[in-house]
């Protein structure tokens, strides 16, 4: 994130979210643990990960906090999967292997194992990936997730899936949210999801501060 000119700021959780956020250009949901199943209306499985309940709560408002202000969002892995919930969304609890490939398992480094995605034309992801994606509308990115957005949540559109149909990334353009399955923080060099992110911020900020 600062490779791409922006200031990280880590937030506590002890934060009051609504103040904190006032402080803020936008809002980056980094990736962890599982969101707990009761958060979307399922129970445990025998494939859950840890479960970090106060970690979902802070964010969750922190979601809300951003959403009332209008910040923009970039969201990752178990980021977007938090923000997909927070909007009413539902999740895939587990996987499993989907025309014989597994998400999250590999004897790979995260951050050199690669999968196609299909992008929608035109959208907001494809115009921050720009040279990225090649003609046909395609990509490449990272696995390592054994969860996945299952029915998204309230104003956000599927706008990538993986060859087996998995959603790999959401978005409500009209409100500056981007939320992706991968990390693009493992990609060579700065991606250019975080070249959009803080143009995008800092352009919003100046319009929401009133300064040039």
């Amino acid at each position: 994130m600062s490779g791409a000119g922006g200031i990280p700021v880590t937030i506590p959780r002890s934060a009051d979210a609504a103040a904190l956020v006032d402080r803020l250009d936008g809002l980056l949901l980094s990736g962890g643990e599982d969101v707990h199943p009761s958060r979307y209306g399922a129970e445990p499985g025998p494939n859950a990960t840890q479960h970090d309940p106060g970690r979902d709560a802070f964010e969750i408002a922190l979601i809300h906090a951003a959403l009332d202000m209008s910040l923009p969002i970039l969201a990752i892995c178990r980021g977007v999967q938090i923000l997909n919930v927070a909007l009413g969304g539902t999740l895939v609890p587990h996987l499993g292997i989907r025309d014989g490939f597994d998400h999250s398992t590999t004897d790979e480094p995260r951050g050199t194992r690669r999968h196609g995605i299909v992008i929608e034309p035109g959208c907001l992801l494809a115009s921050a990936l720009g040279n990225e994606i090649s003609q046909d509308n395609r990509a490449r990115v990272n696995s390592f997730h054994h969860q996945a957005i299952d029915a998204p949540g309230t104003g956000l559109t599927t706008v990538a899936r993986a060859d087996d149909g998995t959603i790999e990334a959401v978005e409500d353009a009209g409100r500056g949210i981007l939320g992706v399955q991968w990390h693009p923080e493992m990609h060579d060099g700065i991606d250019p999801l975080f070249t959009w992110f803080i143009q995008f911020a800092a352009e919003h900020s100046a319009d929401r501060r009133g300064t040039p």
